[in-house]
């Protein structure tokens, strides 16, 4: 009776051909987690390799890595079944059950217009020079860009509603939709996917979007300021603010802060408080990175992460504008697209 049990369970079985990987490299399986964790690893032999193990409940999401390089093998969802890889080092075909085959579909269907994508901000970062104008056509050609990349991941999710990876792509995408866009496309989902842990969280972040989408009245919330004081949002009422969440960990946030510094210099005399609100933990790190980046204009601390999660703060950095009225006039805004709204508000207020 225990060898019939023992047989019963299922297994995932990884066989692979990768004739490019020198002979006796050891290759890793790597759940991607958090946290990552090497599972089990074998010597790969003429370019062969194989795994074996009991298959998880649900599809889990690993990788096939080699120790000290960035980019892994292949990526693999450990499930029932035979799994076969092949093709050239890092760039692998993975195919045989149900979640691999989806992957695949995906990663011709949607990971090239990404490349794309980077291209064109690359493009425009090497040419931002020459002039406004040339900046606002290629910000012009990536906002259309990322609309059919938005509808190509949709169709992705619509074509594949029970997938693994539309759940995946679906909390990618939570860093870039408002409330009313991630409730429209969490029901694409299949209804078995609804009740998941991983959808009810992502109604419960969708909910919080809609409290603090453009339009709703900003929470209100005091931070201690690095000054020493205590600023309450409330008592800039009249005024415009830009709130600007970013931490000292961020490499993306400080890189955005000369930016930031910029915008607080060309706007001093208008109608606009600019505020920094760092999710730094540690006071220490806070005030070191405000020291090294030249923060001269108002700054506060979020150290429980209270007001980020009022504001459903899922990625930084991340810019939110208040109006006058205390009401969320915008979301989201970087560089030249937050620039120009900026513009527009005061522009329009001295009319």
């Amino acid at each position: 009776m225990c060898l019939a049990s023992v047989a019963n369970v299922p297994v995932y079985h990884i066989q692979g051909h990768v004739a490019d990987i020198e002979d006796g490299t050891v290759l890793y399986l790597r759940l991607v987690g958090p946290p990552a964790k090497d599972i089990d690893s074998v010597v790969v032999r003429n370019g062969n390799f194989e795994y074996r193990g009991n298959a998880p409940k649900q599809p889990v999401w690993a990788t096939l890595s080699i120790k000290g390089k960035f980019s892994s093998v292949a990526e693999v969802y450990l499930e029932k079944g035979e799994i076969r890889v092949s093709g050239k080092i890092y760039n692998t075909t993975v195919k045989g059950t149900h979640t691999n085959n989806e992957n695949e579909v995906f990663k011709h269907m949607v990971s090239p217009m990404y490349s794309k994508r980077y291209t064109l901000v690359s493009i425009l970062g090497e040419n931002y020079n020459r002039g406004t104008a040339y900046r606002d056509s290629m910000n012009k050609v990536i906002t259309n860009y990322d609309k059919q990349i938005n509808k190509t991941e949709l169709s992705y999710i619509k074509t594949y509603p029970k997938s693994v990876i539309a759940l995946k792509l679906l909390e990618y995408k939570s860093a870039y939709m408002d409330g009313v866009q991630f409730n429209s496309a969490i029901a694409l989902l299949d209804k078995s996917m609804q009740n998941r842990e991983e959808v009810l969280r992502m109604k419960h972040y969708a909910k919080q979007l809609l409290s603090c989408s453009e339009g709703a009245v900003a929470p209100n919330f005091t931070l201690p300021s690095s000054t020493g004081d205590k600023f309450t949002l409330s008592s800039a009422k009249g005024k415009y603010v830009l709130i600007d969440f970013w931490a000292s960990w961020c490499a993306s946030c400080r890189n955005a802060l000369p930016g930031v510094a910029a915008l607080n210099k060309k706007y001093e005399k208008a109608n606009l408080l600019i505020l920094g609100l760092s999710l730094d933990r540690s006071d220490e790190a806070w005030r070191k990175a405000l020291n090294q980046e030249g923060c001269t204009w108002l700054q506060v601390c979020d150290y429980d992460g209270k007001v980020a999660r009022a504001y459903a703060v899922s990625a930084i950095p991340l810019t939110i504008i208040v109006g006058p009225d205390g009401r969320i006039v915008s979301r989201g805004l970087q560089k030249d697209a937050l620039e120009k709204k900026l513009d527009e508000l005061l522009k329009t207020e001295k009319q």
